[in-house]
């Protein structure tokens, strides 16, 4: 299982996450401090990028729902950019892929955040 890489950086204002690897229970304790301090820091959010995420269980899952869930209840908010096929599938089968708002590129989640 490859080990779960995260990267982050600010672009025109807005923090993008970007994770590659297996979002699974074994990264989720770094994974789940990196989505804190974001969802403690951003201004009106953030993105998170999927596409190198190649297996996602409950437990990343769950980072994803908790950080979502906080934005929005402070007015803010979370995108989801082009999740690869593997993660695709995990928020299709629970039905968050029509909770999160999902963009194929970042210039697109860039762009809808900066309307809020």
């Amino acid at each position: 299982m490859p080990e779960l890489e995260i990267a982050t950086k600010t672009h025109l204002g807005v923090p993008v996450i970007t994770l590659v690897g297996d979002m699974d229970s074994y990264a989720a304790p770094r994974a789940r401090i990196v989505f804190t301090e974001l969802v403690r820091s951003s201004l009106k959010g953030f993105l998170v990028n999927l596409n190198g995420v190649q297996y996602m269980d409950s437990a990343g899952l769950a980072i994803l729902v908790e950080a979502y869930r906080t934005l929005v209840e402070n007015g803010r908010s979370m995108a989801l950019i082009a999740p690869s096929q593997p993660s695709h599938r995990v928020l299709q089968v629970t039905g968050l892929d029509r909770v999160f708002p999902t963009f194929g590129t970042e210039e697109e989640g860039l762009a809808a955040l900066a309307d809020l």
